[in-house]
């Protein structure tokens, strides 16, 4: 059964929730952002599927043009915007390297 109305010991993340994320986020980019006027076929705004992996809500019996549609509208929520690098790369070395790779060539 995918339903149930009886309560888990821990959330489910597998739908939507009507609450807000409860972290605080980035603010949204210009080229990263949500659609606030957008709805889905139920009523629910982008901020619903923050944390969610969008290109699944088939599952939720979302049709591929729905879920092409969240995705489109749902950017920031729906996570595929790549974050900004918090500082800019610098071209000299450090003095104490953290030893992790970096993404940034």
């Amino acid at each position: 059964d995918m339903f149930s109305f009886s309560p888990t010991s821990s959330p489910s993340r597998q739908v939507p929730t009507l609450a807000p994320s409860s972290s605080p986020t980035s603010a949204p980019t210009r080229e990263c952002h949500d659609n606030e006027h957008y709805r889905d076929k139920f009523g629910t705004p982008c901020k619903t599927y923050e944390g969610l992996e969008c290109d699944m809500m088939f599952i939720m019996l979302y049709k591929q043009e729905e879920v092409q549609k969240l995705i489109k509208e749902c950017r920031r929520s729906c996570g595929i915007c790549s974050p900004a690098p918090s500082v800019p790369p610098f071209s000299i070395p450090s003095d104490t390297p953290s030893g992790i790779p970096s993404d940034i060539p």
